[in-house]
Formats: C-alpha cells, structure tokens, sequence
C-alpha cells in the first residue's frame, strides 16, 4: 500500500510541475510582447516618423511643387516676378494745364509735355499748374527755333528738343521697338518717349476719335495685368495711366515733323531716357 501510494504522489507530481512550467511560459512571453507603460507612446511616435519620411522620399502626395520646379509641361516660374513691377517716378502734367484745350499751342502740346515730365525722371514732386503752363511755353518757343513749328515734332526731333531743354546729352533713339524691348527697357529702370497713334489707344478721355499723333511717357509694365503704364499728357486723367499690352504696342507709330503731315509708313520709335 505504501509503495503504491508513493507512486501515485510522485506521477502527480510530475504532472503538476510540467503543467506550472506550461503556464508560466506562457506568461513570459505575454509579458515580453506587451509594451510597458510609456513605451506604447513611443513606438506609435517612431512609426508615425517613418511613414512620413517615407512619403516625402516618394514624393509629395498633395501635388504641391516648389517654386521654380517644373512638372509636366508646366512652365517654371519665379515669385519674385510674378508681382507688379515698379513704376518709374516722374511728375504728370496734362499738356493742357488750365484745361484751355481750344487753344492751339496747348492742343498740340504733347511732344512738350512729354520732354518735361521724362526731363524730371526720378523725380515726382507735384508740378503747379502755373509752372507747367510756363514750362509748356517755353518748350513750345524752343521747338520754333528749333523745326519751325510746335505741332507734331517726330522721335528723332522729340529728342533734339529734349536735349536742348535739358543741355544734356541724355536719351538715345530707339528703331523697330517691339513689347518684349519696351518690358526689357524698362526693367532696367529706364523711361521712353513714345509716339503714338492715339486713335488706337482707345482713350475714354479723348475727344472722339482721338489724335492722329500723340505723344507719352512711359513708366511701368504690370506683369499680374499684362498692362503698360504710362503718363498720358492728352488728359487730365493721364497720371499712372494703364493700356492693355497688345493696344498700347499696336498703337505705337512714329509720324513726321510738322503740321500735322500725312504719316505713309508705320514706324515704331522710342525715345529711350535713363534715370
């Protein structure tokens, strides 16, 4: 009996240790793969940290390209000029300072309006409408002397006129100007005098149709607006004044000195001046 019972306690016994080392196998390994406190945190983190290298690795997932980077057959292109360009400082006068439009010497002052207020380029303290009056007069006397008359003076002599009214030997003519030389121009801080086909300008403010010959000062181009800015002497609205590109270009044309001599060719000139 009693060998008989040791057996059984030993058989027992066995099987108890080798069903304890079951379980606590288990549990070691339980406790081996759950995270504790404060790890979970991190591992989430690290993960969230992968994933997002690895979608900047293959690319940007919303489409967002930086500037300046092309893709597809999308042109490349700069902030910088994406913006309006600067407008050269000058003072505005309306070749008709009193408003005496009926009067010949005024009517046809574009030319002498134009060579004063590119004459103070850089400089765009207001002019009294005394001093423009006197300034237009004196341009107008000059011209006389100069070509024999004070309606239409061409480019070439536009710049003559501009010279001796300054005494100096600035400004240089300008032959066969198309709109990407005006923009050029003008992006190295250079104005132009520039003689124009008013009736193609479209001016509200002119007296329907507009004048055959006309001269202006041009200042700026806005790239946002694809729009030339000028100071437009035929009216007293001309300060800063915007022309859509393709108008203002086709507008331009050069016409003979004189009194208001038929024009036979389309000439387009420009007189250049420099800050």
């Amino acid at each position: 009996m009693k060998e008989k019972f040791l057996r059984k306690f030993f058989i027992f016994g066995c099987v108890g240790f080798l069903v304890g080392g079951v379980f606590l196998g288990v549990r070691v390994r339980e406790e081996a793969t759950v995270p504790r406190p404060g790890e979970a945190k991190e591992m989430i983190e690290a993960e969230s940290t992968r994933s997002a290298t690895e979608e900047d690795e293959d690319g940007d997932e919303d489409g967002i390209l930086p500037l300046k980077q092309k893709s597809g057959d999308e042109d490349t292109y700069d902030a910088d000029i994406l913006v309006s360009s600067q407008v050269l400082a000058a003072p505005f006068i309306s070749q008709a300072p009193r408003g005496e439009w009926k009067n010949a010497l005024f009517q046809n002052g574009c030319e002498e309006a134009s060579v004063f207020m590119a004459s103070r380029l850089g400089n765009d303290e207001p002019v009294s409408e005394e001093h423009a009056e006197q300034a237009l007069l004196a341009l107008a006397h000059l011209s006389e002397q100069l070509f024999d008359t004070s309606v239409d003076t061409s480019a070439e002599d536009t710049l003559q006129l501009f010279r001796a009214y300054t005494g100096k030997e600035d400004g240089r003519l300008m032959e066969q100007v198309t709109g990407e030389v005006l923009r050029a121009t003008l992006a190295r801080g250079e104005a132009m005098i520039i003689p124009m086909n008013g009736r193609l300008l479209g001016n509200p403010h002119f007296t329907a149709p507009g004048p055959e010959t006309h001269m202006l000062v041009l200042l700026g181009y806005d790239v946002v607006t694809e729009e030339y800015i000028a100071h437009d002497p035929g009216t007293r609205f001309g300060a800063e004044y915007r022309y859509p590109r393709e108008r203002f270009e086709n507008a331009i044309r050069d016409y003979p000195t004189g009194n208001h001599l038929p024009i036979t060719s389309v000439a387009k000139r420009a007189i250049v001046i420099g800050k």
